[in-house]
């Protein structure tokens, strides 16, 4: 039995030396294969990256806002990877689409080229003075050897600051909450026939809608009732407008989705004006302390302050801006834009004694006639007065 096992061991130890010059034979030809494919991903690695990266998605901001009133100035600055350094750049509105354009959300629109929107280096495109006619979402795109991809779309919207009618809201705020009832009315019309409550969705498709939307109705001529769904829904620029084009002043709604919205006033205030900002909770009372912050568009925080509300003694045309309050537990509300309007000016010297000539004219006329009337009347009471006879005998005493 002994010599049985040393020859089976003799037989089988041939067999076994030759399967692990096999195995190492395979590893040895893994390892040459797993080193070639490593290197052939690391020269097309290094091939990429030293390839202009031209499908990027540049980024597209505008300032100082995207809110801005006519005649002021606006600014469109395009970055790609944050940087601007060896691209050039093109600038578009977002029009319907158009045969011979490309085409931008399902061929329903069509970037169109601004005029003058080619420029060189620098990444930034203004527009100034800014007007009613600038209204629209933009975008950009660069080009290094190819074109990249075009930046998301950003909203511009250009308040008149002469409307020729008046958009109120009420409740008078422009920040509700989910399921809250609105009601949008025009004012001072005149002639209110072809009015209509319009809106622009600031997050959704950049169609215009007319009211009655969806869960809303027209429950009176020229105004639109409705209640609030949700931020993507309802979060938007409402105006009214006629059909000659006529426009009224705008008011951007938002609707908060966790439960903490800014009450600011919905219309322009005037220089002077005492104004109150409070923060109001769904689900607390409103007198809870937060801060209120004035911030910008890239998120600087210019002023800051603490308190159950905040108060503007006297509004300054240095008070507009964006506005929001934070509750350090409850979270912070959406922005909301203070607009501040100048005084009028006085009328000039020459305008107001211009003004006031037929006013004088017209009082000196009028002085006149009754200093005329009052001779009159005087002379008739005196006659009247006069004792029978003193005339005759007056006139007999003078005879020779």
């Amino acid at each position: 039995m002994v010599v049985l096992h040393l020859e089976v061991g003799r037989q089988i130890a041939p067999h076994y030396l030759k399967t692990t010059e096999e195995v190492r034979h395979n590893n040895q030809q893994d390892s040459m294969e797993h080193t070639f494919l490593c290197g052939l991903l690391l020269l097309c690695a290094l091939i990429y990256s030293g390839q202009p990266q031209d499908k990027a998605r540049p980024g597209l901001t505008v300032s100082p806002s995207w809110w801005v009133n006519a005649g002021n100035a606006v600014t469109l600055n395009c970055q790609v990877n944050g940087s601007t350094t060896g691209w050039r750049f093109f600038w578009y509105r977002l029009v319907p689409y158009r045969a011979g354009l490309p085409s931008y959300l399902n061929q329903d629109f069509s970037p169109e080229l601004l005029a003058d929107g080619k420029v060189g280096t620098g990444g930034s495109f203004s527009i100034s003075p800014v007007a009613v006619a600038h209204r629209g979402r933009y975008l950009c795109r660069a080009e290094r050897d190819t074109y990249t991809e075009f930046s998301e779309l950003k909203f511009l919207w250009v308040e008149d600051q002469s409307p020729a009618a008046s958009l109120t809201v009420s409740p008078n705020r422009v920040q509700f909450f989910s399921l809250e009832s609105v009601s949008l009315s025009c004012e001072g019309l005149g002639n209110s026939t072809g009015w209509k409550v319009k809106r622009y969705l600031r997050w959704g498709e950049p169609r215009v809608l007319e009211c009655p939307m969806a869960g809303g109705s027209v429950t009176r001529p020229n105004t639109c009732t409705f209640t609030t769904m949700d931020v993507w829904s309802d979060t938007g620029v409402y105006w009214c407008e006629s059909g000659t084009g006529k426009h009224s002043n705008a008011l951007n709604i938002t609707v908060s989705s966790w439960g903490v919205a800014l009450e600011s006033p919905a219309l322009p205030v005037t220089e002077g004006d005492f104004v109150t900002l409070r923060c109001r909770y769904q689900t607390m009372p409103s007198d809870l302390r937060a801060e209120f912050h004035k911030w910008t568009d890239n998120g600087s925080i210019i002023r800051r302050e603490g308190m159950s509300k905040m108060n503007i003694a006297a509004a300054s045309q240095s008070d507009e801006g964006w506005y929001r309050c934070e509750h350090p537990q409850l979270g912070a509300s959406q922005g909301s834009w203070l607009s501040v309007r100048a005084l009028p000016p006085p009328l000039p010297p020459d305008r107001v004694c211009s003004m006031s000539w037929p006013v004088l004219l017209v009082i000196l006329l009028v002085l006149l006639l009754c200093l005329l009337v009052t001779i009159v009347l005087v002379v008739k009471c005196r006659r009247d007065r006069a004792p029978p006879g003193e005339g005759e005998n007056r006139g007999t005493s003078e005879l020779p």
